[in-house]
């Protein structure tokens, strides 16, 4: 995963914004260089211990009202790559790292843990 944001706005321990815009260049925030999703899901970031993995909003590296790259995955079993390009100034990344426990009634599947994005 890429994402083309040195920036992010925090949240507090019930995941409420704080109104903050944070620098997160050179922590387990920070996407700039590729890293895939769960290689620092883990870790003991505040904001990934909130958040149980990543429920996060980056402020994109852009202009306004330009279209621009804010995103790009690749897996690399199948090959798949897809890139995101917006015109909106921030990009929301949601991967948790916790099992789903939902009502099988309600949800087609669960998915087991650090499997939606690896």
């Amino acid at each position: 995963m890429v994402i083309n944001a040195d920036r992010s706005t925090p949240v507090n321990e019930e995941m409420i914004p704080t109104g903050e815009i944070a620098d997160i260049r050179g922590t387990d925030l920070d996407f700039t260089t590729p890293h895939p999703v769960g290689e620092r899901i883990d870790s003991d970031n505040q904001m990934l211990v909130y958040g149980s993995g990543y429920d996060f909003n980056y402020v994109i590296n852009k202009n306004d009202g330009e279209l621009s790259f804010a995103a790009s995955a690749y897996e690399p079993e199948s090959g798949r790559y897809m890139e995101c390009l917006q015109l909106n100034p921030e990009f929301n990344l949601y991967r948790k790292s916790f099992k789903w426990k939902r009502n099988r009634e309600k949800w087609s599947c669960l998915y087991k843990k650090n499997r939606i994005l690896p």
